[in-house]
């Protein structure tokens, strides 16, 4: 392994605890917005807090389009994570597939 390999390692393993812990937070917020608040998520196509394409396409909106602006700056940093993972797990998927 060389002195790039290493360090693109290091990165993914930082990323990847990112994520675990913004996906969690996301996770929880999103459970306690359907409870106080689930004509917000209704808006966006969130019926279920399942994290299937529904879900996530209502998280995208949320966290990046101005109906997001309901909801508290907070809340829409952590969704923005969300979206910020999803693509890093793309791109990186898209460039493992290109060195095979």
């Amino acid at each position: 392994m060389n002195g790039v390999d290493g360090a693109i390692s290091m990165m993914l393993v930082i990323v990847g605890l990112a994520a675990w812990v913004n996906g969690i937070a996301a996770h929880v917020l999103l459970v306690r917005m359907d409870k106080s608040h689930p004509n917000v998520l209704r808006r966006v196509g969130i019926q279920n807090v399942d994290w299937w394409f529904a879900c996530l396409r209502g998280v995208f909106t949320l966290a990046m389009t101005q109906q997001g602006l309901s909801v508290p700056a907070r809340t829409r940093w952590v969704l923005r994570g969300v979206v910020a993972t999803y693509a890093v797990l793309i791109v990186y998927g898209i460039v493992t597939m290109l060195r095979l």
